[in-house]
Formats: structure tokens, C-alpha cells, sequence
């Protein structure tokens, strides 16, 4: 199996492939390129060698850490292989039977012993409308099997302050969320919108939303979006695209450029 993913912001891109095993998930091969847009600073291209042999599973957290160390201070290739390996485990219910289980239900049944407590649904399965099977059941996948594009986009507003709108599609899920912040970077409104997701009950993680008002938004970190964001009650991919959001106008808001 190949699973990509590409970076584009207005000073750099970048480009991380990994070609793993697909009955083992083991990545055997891990590669990264990319650079500045203008001008001649390049990353690579690069093998990240040190991931080869690792699992690409929700098990092997420590394993990947470990294997990234010696490209840490690059926090973007760090953060596009998480992603990449994230994409992965989504995509694996598309190849559940090369994974060893017998039938997606089993599958399914397996996902809900390893992430029980860890979203809003995996937290609410006596709740739910529907399982794993019956929702991945909905889809006829073969060679693509999972596609997933993240966009975040700021606006400065003039006296009303700024407006950061970030949006994501995939394969299974779409949403958006729109950050209004005043001209001191104060959270002031979120509206998200959970248009398709796994689960009536996954709409709830955005009663959240309210917790990020009066916060400010070039302070937050990963951790304490999660936390505000209700953590394992709420839905992991709210939780990163708000996120995503936050961090782009950090950036900004300390470089006062794009």
C-alpha cells in the first residue's frame, strides 16, 4: 500500500510518502521532499530510514516517536507522518480481511475493544444508531481506498478583527469550523458544522465549541484544544481541524505574515 499526503501554505510545501505491508502494516519504505516555494532551500528529498520495520498501527505510538527522533525539529515532516499513519488506520477497514479478520464485523468488533473511550462515539457505543460495519458497508473501495483534504483559511477583517475557516473532507466524514477572534486574538464566536459523520451522536462534540470563547488563539496547544474540545467525549477530527485553525494564526499572529 502507498499512502501520501502534501503540505501547501504561502512560504513552503511538502511531500511524505510511506509504501507499508498491507497485511502487516509494517512501513517499508518512508520518504519526504519539499522546501520553500521561493527561493532554492529544499528538505530533500529525504528517507526517513529509521521508520522502516515500524508497524503503522494505533499500538505503536512509542515506536514512532522513537523513530522520528532524529527528524524532531522538523516538526512539519513529524506531523505529516502522524498524519499519514492516521489516513492508514482509516483505510484499513477498506483491507480488514489482508489484515487477518475474518469479516468486517469482526473487524469492527476489534475497534471497538482497542478505541472504547476515546471519541465521542467509541465513548457512547451504547447509544449509537450504528456500528463501524454497518457505516464502512456504505462504501465500495479497491484502490483508493481513503482520501482526506484539510484547508485553513484566515482573513483579517479589519475592526471586526479576524476570521480563521478551516474545512475537511474524507471518505467518510465532512466538516467546518469558523473561528471569529477580535483584534487582540481573543476567541470571540466558533461555528462548526458536522455535515457527514459516523454517527448522529458524533453532533454533540460541537456543544464543546463554547469552551474555546474568550480564550486566546495564539496560545493554545494541541492538548489544551483537546481538553476544551471535550477530549474523549468529543470528535477527534473537530479537535484537529480547530486546531489546525489555531495553529495557522499563531503563526501568523507571531510573524505577522503569511
Amino acid at each position: 500500500m502507498i499512502a501520501e499526503s502534501r503540505y501547501l501554505d504561502s512560504n513552503q510545501e511538502r511531500y511524505l510518502r510511506l509504501l507499508v505491508d498491507i497485511s502487516t502494516f509494517k512501513i517499508l519504505q518512508a520518504y519526504a521532499d519539499g522546501g520553500t516555494i521561493f527561493g532554492k532551500e529544499r528538505l530533500g528529498p529525504i528517507y526517513l530510514n529509521s521508520l522502516e520495520g515500524i508497524y503503522a498501527s494505533i499500538n505503536e505510538g512509542a515506536s514512532i516517536n522513537q523513530a522520528l527522533q532524529e527528524v524532531q525539529e522538523d516538526t512539519l515532516t513529524v506531523s505529516l507522518v502522524k498524519d499519514v499513519i492516521r489516513t492508514l488506520i482509516q483505510a484499513e477497514t477498506f483491507v480488514c480481511q489482508e489484515r487477518g479478520f475474518a469479516t468486517s464485523k469482526e473487524y469492527s468488533d476489534y475497534w471497538e475493544d482497542v478505541y472504547r473511550g476515546r471519541c465521542c462515539y467509541y465513548s457512547n457505543l451504547d447509544r449509537i444508531s450504528r456500528t463501524w460495519d454497518e457505516v464502512a458497508s456504505e462504501f465500495n473501495r479497491e484502490h483508493l481506498l481513503f482520501s482526506r483534504f484539510r484547508s485553513q483559511h484566515l482573513y483579517d477583517i479589519g475592526k471586526l478583527g479576524y476570521l480563521i475557516i478551516g474545512n475537511m473532507l474524507d471518505t467518510v466524514h465532512e466538516l467546518s469550523v469558523i473561528i471569529k477572534c477580535n483584534r487582540q486574538g481573543i476567541i470571540e464566536e466558533v461555528n462548526s458544522d458536522l455535515t457527514r459523520v459516523t454517527d448522529k451522536i458524533c453532533q454533540e462534540a460541537k456543544d464543546f465549541c463554547k469552551h474555546l470563547y474568550g480564550k486566546e488563539a495564539f496560545r493554545l496547544s494541541k492538548k489544551e484544544t483537546a481538553n476544551l474540545l471535550g477530549s474523549n467525549e468529543g470528535c477527534t477530527h473537530l479537535i484537529d481541524l480547530t486546531y489546525d485553525g489555531l495553529e495557522t494564526f499563531s503563526q501568523w499572529w507571531y510573524t505577522k505574515k503569511f
